[in-house]
């Protein structure tokens, strides 16, 4: 009976805490017997800290604390107790207990004290305790209401007072505001006849300018105006601007207003975004370190932003075990807010944004996926089926999609997203390029490099003609322009936008950014190509350095440009510096974990091929092995794989002899080559040099 008991408030728990209340739910039944033994299950109330597991109830885990705390507390206790004889006697004394619970009535697992017992009798007889209540409260309102409405008339002057002095001075910056800009559209007319309109970061300029000029602007109006001025730079695409206004308005507001006040922390958070823009992470970190004590927390909105903001940083450093926390905090402190009404749905969206990236970048695409239709839904809700805000979300998820391999749904969210905002915001705004640039991704992933480079180009040319020369998208969409001209077979023609993205990186970054090593290691690329090997590998090699020395470093993309030195060594005849560089690229891939799995299988592939030039033919089938292992569950999605894993198998076939198995390799080798539109370089040159081998 006492280990029914006990069985029984193991499950109990764990419907309850979504959880088994000593952690052994999969351990082995020595382990369990050991845990069992040592250690105290904790209180019910204690364990309740998740907030998914909260949130799919509709509340947080403050609020299932609160529930939980008391009796059910103590019928878990005593049903869990490890002295056999202070359980529950019976189940059914746990039953009853638990009937108890239900009809708030005194629990037998707690002491009967009188004001537990009075509280579950006001539960029990509520209607009774009211009236009789009632009847007692009237006896003394009438004595409190004289005293009341002394006290409440002199509050109320109070706050009159208070509310009546802030709106003098909202007005007061108000029409300080009004004025200044209403001044600086003045100014910005033409000059002359011949004179053109400046464009709006111009203008942007010129009253951040002025603004930072005028000693007599109120501090605080000041400094509201250039955080918003600021915001439009960032919009505007001028990044260093952006980051460079807001450093000296921080400090300013800090200076003049204090450390503390909210415009000070609102500045402080732009800051942050601009920061992590510009690739400063590590002051980006810092400084959220240094406003998150500050935030009050009836200023949750700012919390919340906070926080997906430092989600988002730990995901662009692989801290996805850090980014979690934070993003799920954020989306808690947005979900109570809108109860209250003090959280934007706006950011609501930013939080469920930065969940979703998190758990898409920690190998939960599945999990991602559920966070992005939630919020597409609750968008959808808030704003209707046709406002930007969703067109984003659906771009997001979009981008998750492919990289689940669902490239079709992955289309469709792309191509829907691109559809809202071009009847929103017409057909050059800067935000389309962010859904061009995500159709593109997936048209590439589809080998559908034609259309993915209709994609490229056009998300450049918005970028360019709305962002300036100097626009971070334009600098992404020109290296995928310069990319997919290479994957094409024309490499000359992607020689010109590469060197420009470099440029871009350069000054919006610095050189040896992740961003531009990207940038750099496709122009060496297409270099080489085009028939400038020696300028080629240098700028191949300057990549690889850049990504190695890089904090935190990019495995993936260091991975990829090593696999283009890599093919180029081996197209060259290399074989043995090849080999080397194919066996580094399997090394970085292998950080990556299971995502970099078809990268792994590429390396191995790639040292087979370069033992198999050297001669090495065992060691080279070792080396096709181990691709094939790696590539059991890629390949039937990765068809340049397959083929050429195939062309490997033919490959080393002729080296043992047999010329009918290399010969029937061959051919279905070059049917699989026929079916690609655009064959990558390295495996039409494979192909024909094994032709060439067999005639």
């Amino acid at each position: 009976t006492a280990s029914d008991v006990y069985s029984l408030g193991v499950l109990l728990y764990e419907l309850l805490a979504g959880t088994h209340p000593l952690g052994v739910a999969h351990s082995a039944p020595g382990e369990v017997l050991g845990t069992l033994l040592q250690s105290e299950a904790p209180r019910l109330s204690l364990a309740v800290t998740s907030v998914e597991l909260a949130y799919l109830r509709a509340a947080t885990p403050l609020h299932l604390q609160r529930v939980f705390r008391g009796d059910l507390d103590n019928i878990l206790a005593k049903a869990m107790c490890k002295q056999a004889d202070e359980r529950y006697q019976s189940v059914s004394a746990l039953a009853e207990d638990l009937r108890r619970f239900l009809h708030h009535e005194p629990v037998t697992a707690r002491s009967a004290t009188v004001p537990y017992r009075v509280g579950k009798f006001v539960r029990r007889y509520r209607g009774g305790v009211a009236i009789a209540s009632i009847a007692l409260l009237a006896v003394f309102a009438s004595l409190g209401v004289a005293l009341w409405q002394g006290a409440e008339a002199r509050r109320q002057a109070d706050i009159a007072r208070d509310e009546a002095q802030r709106a003098r001075d909202a007005g007061e910056r108000a029409a300080a505001v009004r004025d200044f800009l209403f001044e600086v559209f003045a100014e910005a007319k033409p000059s002359s006849p011949g004179a053109s309109m400046p464009n709006a970061s111009d203008v942007v300029r010129s009253a951040a300018r002025r603004a930072r000029e005028d000693a007599g602007m109120n501090a605080l109006a000041r400094t509201e105006l250039l955080t918003n001025l600021a915001g439009v730079l960032g919009s505007q695409g001028d990044i260093v601007a952006y980051r460079d206004l807001l450093k000296e308005t921080y400090a300013d507001a800090t200076t003049r207003l204090g450390s503390n006040h909210e415009a000070t922390l609102r500045s402080g958070r732009g800051l942050v975004q601009a920061l992590g823009l510009t690739g400063d992470r590590a002051g980006a970190r810092a400084l959220i370190e240094e406003l998150r004590p500050r935030v009050p927390p009836e200023l949750g909105s700012l919390r919340a932003a906070l926080l997906s903001l430092s989600s988002q940083l730990h995901v662009g450093a692989g801290a996805y075990d850090l980014a979690l926390p934070d993003a799920l905090q954020a989306v808690e402190i947005c979900l109570r807010g809108r109860r209250r009404r003090d959280c934007s749905m706006e950011v609501l969206s930013d939080a469920l944004t930065a969940l979703a990236n998190t758990r898409a970048n920690a190998d939960d695409p599945a999990g991602a996926i559920e966070v992005w239709e939630e919020q597409l839904a609750l968008e959808r809700q808030h704003y209707g089926d046709r406002h930007v805000r969703v067109a984003a979300t659906m771009t997001g998820m979009s981008r998750t999609l492919r990289r689940n391999g669902d490239l079709q749904r992955a289309e469709e969210m792309a191509r829907g997203a691109l559809q809202i905002r071009k009847a929103v915001l017409g057909a050059d705004d800067l935000s389309l390029g962010l859904d061009y640039n995500a159709l593109m991704a997936i048209l590439r992933a589809r080998r559908d490099y034609d259309g993915a480079l209709v994609a490229a180009l056009e998300a450049a040319r918005i970028a360019r003609v709305t962002g300036g020369p100097n626009h971070h998208q334009l600098e992404v969409n020109l290296a995928a322009v310069g990319t997919l001209y290479t994957l094409m077979g024309r490499p000359r023609e992607a020689l010109e936008p590469l060197a420009e993205s470099i440029r871009i990186n350069e000054r919006i970054r610095n050189p040896e950014h992740v961003q531009t090593a990207t940038a750099r290691g496709s122009y060496g690329e297409a270099l080489a190509r085009s028939g400038n090997w020696a300028a080629g590998e240098t700028q191949l090699r300057h990549a690889i350095r850049s990504f190695q020395q890089a904090s935190p470093r990019d495995p993936e993309f260091e991975a990829t440009t090593i696999a283009k030195l890599a093919r180029l060594r081996l197209e060259r005849g290399d074989a043995a510096p090849a080999l080397a560089l194919f066996q580094e690229m399997g090394r970085v891939a292998q950080t990556r974990g299971a995502r970099g799995l078809n990268q792994q299988a590429r390396a191995a592939a790639g040292e087979a091929r370069s033992l198999a030039t050297m001669g090495r033919t065992e060691a080279a089938m070792v080396a096709l092995t181990r691709a094939r292992v790696l590539s059991v569950d890629l390949s039937p999605s990765d068809p340049e794989l397959q083929l050429d894993l195939q062309l490997l198998d033919a490959l080393l076939a002729l080296r043992n002899g047999d010329l009918a198995q290399a010969r029937q390799g061959l051919a279905q080798a070059q049917a699989a080559l026929g079916s690609l539109k655009h064959p990558p370089a390295f495996l039409s040159l494979a192909t024909t040099a094994l032709a060439d081998q067999l005639r």
